[in-house]
């Protein structure tokens, strides 16, 4: 037996986490949950009060059912057939019966049984989630509410499963894409699409229609659309007699969409043939997954989603990585930095401290060659790092952007504040060196600014006390002095390291 399940793609990183198609997963399993607690009570109800209803009715000829009754006999799902014959052997009782007899003396006594008894199957039909919640194509065409409770039902835990899997693959991808109002709204049109297509090819069946299957569908023509490039993840199980294989491999969406659409083609044409009834509702497979697909090419090709969804779902990013910024890293791995570079600064208008976006506009620069443009991205980076007070990084940043100058490249000193506040972190994280370094930089590139002389008090400082290299600390204190600074504090801490130089040394006990 060989299987095959789709388990990931490569389009699951998402901008904002995608609340709807949990909460669309947590009411499918919900509503099983109670569907599973009540059914097996309800259906032995309904079976019950059928039998019964049959066996008084055929031991006592002389009475009828209720209209309400024979509407819902005919409502079973069992063949025409078999409840045309049930009919006519009640008729056919009910012909011998009065061919023999006059006067019928207990009709008065039997009718009131009778009438319960329907009332009775009448109540436990009505009360069955199956009948109530479900799509039946004969009777609930023009019935709203049943085009979208069939959608939320499962018959089972495999069932429930397989479509929860695929509601989780699609749906996550086209909610990032669309946004949650649009979405949702999708969502439950490709139901009632799914299911109108299934009426239509058989409108006559009594068979309820149950799952989410037709809804998913519509996500799955979506996401063939949309992300036709998109590399599906598939799972595999092979065993035969006593071997035994299992593995994964990639197929991209273009060819296992369409794929498993020519099956669902196959299938459907093959029942309809043979004229079988039950089972998988494959035309609203098929019509589900046309009309999602439909739906997406037309917001595409319209620009719908590029002149009005995109720019208000980069406004409200709050969870992940952005979907343009992940659109424009894949066009950097093709060589399409012009690509990237106008998707990044579209991001950046509406997010200018989105830092992934910063991130990748270094990138974007490194590949076009613009140096100045990509250190001033590297020094945006920085400065948004720090904003949230992210330090770490930002130090992270300042390293890589450091790398990137070539040797004997002139170096672009950071905007002071930053600088300052990075060669303070280096010092908390006990890189002294490094940290002395960098403020004398800072200093040399800031040298007519007034915090120049608080840049070499603070490397001053921690030669003294932390290096013990007192030749180099006279050295930055009397820089410091030399620059005059107006600041009674920081006069005041060169006075200090001064005269702690001054002084004469501790002597070395033996």
């Amino acid at each position: 037996m060989f299987i095959v399940i789709p388990i990931g793609h490569d389009r699951q990183v998402v901008q904002r986490q995608p609340i709807i198609t949990f909460t669309l997963i947590g009411l499918n399993v919900l509503f099983f949950l109670i569907t599973a607690a009540v059914g097996t009570r309800q259906e032995a109800r309904l079976e019950t009060s059928f039998e019964v209803l049959m066996q008084y009715a055929q031991t006592h000829p002389a009475v009828t059912l209720s209209s309400e009754a024979e509407d819902r006999l005919a409502r079973l799902p069992f063949s025409p057939e078999s409840i045309e014959d049930v009919r006519e052997a009640l008729h056919r009782r009910r012909a011998n019966y009065g061919a023999t007899t006059r006067y019928y003396p207990t009709t008065l006594d039997e009718q009131p049984e009778m009438d319960r008894l329907s009332a009775a199957f009448v109540a436990a039909y009505d009360g069955f989630w199956l009948y109530k919640y479900g799509f039946v194509p004969r009777y609930h065409k023009s019935s709203l509410f049943n085009y979208l409770s069939c959608i939320f039902l499962h018959g089972g835990w495999m069932h429930l499963i397989g479509n929860m899997l695929f509601l989780f693959l699609a749906g996550v991808a086209i909610e990032d894409l669309w946004g949650r109002g649009l979405y949702t709204a999708f969502y439950l049109l490709s139901g009632i699409a799914a299911t109108l297509a299934h009426a239509a090819f058989s409108p006559q069946s009594a068979i309820p229609t149950i799952g989410a299957s037709g809804a998913i569908a519509g996500l799955m023509g979506a996401f063939m659309v949309r992300h036709f490039r998109a590399r599906v993840k598939l799972a595999y199980l092979y065993w035969f007699l006593f071997r035994f294989k299992a593995g994964t491999f990639q197929v991209p969406a273009y060819v296992v969409l369409p794929f498993w659409l020519l099956q669902q083609l196959f299938y459907a044409t093959l029942y309809q043939s043979l004229k079988v009834h039950g089972g998988v509702a494959f035309w609203a497979h098929i019509g589900g997954f046309a009309f999602g697909a439909a739906v997406a090419a037309a917001i595409y090709h319209g620009r719908i989603e590029e002149r009005f969804i995109a720019p208000q779902l980069e406004a409200k990013v709050t969870f992940g990585t952005s979907r343009t910024v992940t659109e424009a890293l894949a066009h950097l791995e093709k060589g399409e930095a012009a690509v990237a570079l106008r998707k990044l600064s579209q991001r950046l208008q509406t997010q200018p401290d989105d830092t992934d976006a910063l991130l990748a506009l270094t990138r974007t620069y490194a590949q076009l060659g613009q140096r100045n443009e990509e250190v001033s991205a590297f020094h945006r980076l920085i400065r948004a790092h720090l904003k949230t007070n992210d330090r770490e990084t930002a130090l992270e940043a300042y390293g890589s952007l450091l790398d990137s100058y070539a040797e004997g490249e002139p170096q672009h000193p950071l905007p002071g504040r930053e600088w300052m506040i990075l060669c303070e972190y280096l010092n908390e994280q006990g890189m002294r060196a490094e940290a002395v370094g960098e403020f004398e930089k800072l200093a040399r590139a800031y040298a007519t600014e007034v915090f120049a002389a608080k840049a070499l008090i603070c490397a001053a400082e921690i030669c003294l006390a932390q290096l013990n290299d007192r030749n180099r600390a006279l050295d930055l204190f009397k820089r410091a002095a030399a620059s005059a600074p107006n600041v009674p504090a920081w006069r005041t801490r060169i006075a200090n390291g001064l005269a702690q130089l001054e002084a004469p040394h501790s002597a070395l006990s033996m």
